[in-house]
């Protein structure tokens, strides 16, 4: 059976496009809460205007925006390839295994 697997590429493709898709999409999640100033990390000075008498606004970005775009070109790989099915199968087995890795971790 698992021999027929690899030997198929569509699946073989498939199993690997959906666990590079989950693989970011779990990493995105978990190291989400990080937050990074980004003129910090490009060595650049603040942003320097004001809004509602804030002086000196800085982009502080969370680190799962970093991964997420690749997530979302993934989506759109699988889409071009399998369709609305098979996106929809890898994002409900994603947030499932989103779920499941926060459910590991609370406990």
């Amino acid at each position: 059976m698992i021999h027929n697997i690899i030997k198929d590429r569509p699946t073989k493709l498939f199993i690997m496009l959906g666990g590079f898709f989950i693989a970011n999409a779990i990493i995105a999640e978990i190291i989400g809460v990080k937050i990074f100033s980004l003129e910090d990390t490009l060595g650049i000075e603040k942003a320097s205007f004001s809004l509602f008498g804030q002086q000196g606004l800085s982009f502080s970005l969370t680190v799962g925006v970093l991964p997420w775009p690749i997530v979302f070109i993934m989506t759109d790989i699988v889409n071009e390839y399998y369709g609305v099915k098979g996106v929809r199968f890898l994002t409900l087995l994603t947030v499932l295994l989103i779920a499941f890795s926060f459910f590991v971790f609370f406990f």
